[in-house]
């Protein structure tokens, strides 16, 4: 599919337009075989390009060589995946290298949260996109007798390094 194509089809207008058609040839190849790969909405592809455009400006680097990195191949050739899935999948890539730091809490803090379920059979969930320092615990209980082993394993969930690591990194600690 050529660019062209792509706007006529998607209805492509402002920022978008203009961003698509002042595309160097080879980021335009690459652009046009990320279409392809994945047919991404008008705004889906604008928010895509927003990072890859982050990513390119930070590290001084060209769309189509951000395009070509192999996480990016990986997300947008991986068979198994539908096509929303690998949108999906590759924002998720994206931020991961446009913000390395988050990334690494979010792993850190995903981490925490496998042991604490694995230990205690409890979720413990971080708040939407790590704002703020609430950690949330959801039960579900059908007597009063698992209400009191739940209140056994929150009080030992209290003292578990883990629960506390999510604190800190929540908080920036």
């Amino acid at each position: 599919m050529e660019i062209e194509d792509y706007i006529a089809e998607k209805h492509v207008g402002g920022s978008l337009l203009s961003i698509l058609r002042r595309l160097e040839a080879q980021d335009s190849r690459s652009v046009c075989a990320l279409i392809e790969a994945i047919n991404p909405s008008a705004n889906t592809l604008r928010g895509l390009l927003d990072l890859v455009y982050e990513i390119c400006r930070r590290d001084a680097r060209k769309l189509h060589e951000v395009l070509a990195l192999p996480v990016v191949h990986d997300v947008v050739r991986h068979e198994k995946l539908s096509r929303k899935e690998k949108q999906k999948a590759l924002r998720i890539e994206l931020e991961a290298l446009r913000y390395p730091q988050m990334n690494s809490v979010r792993c850190k803090i995903n981490a925490a949260q496998q042991e604490l379920l694995r230990q205690f059979g409890l979720r413990v969930e971080a708040p939407k996109d790590l704002e703020g320092d609430t950690l949330t615990v959801r039960l579900s209980v059908r007597s009063l007798n698992e209400f009191a082993d739940y209140a056994e394993k929150l009080k030992l969930l209290s003292r578990h390094p883990a629960a506390g690591e999510m604190f800190k990194l929540l908080r920036g600690e």
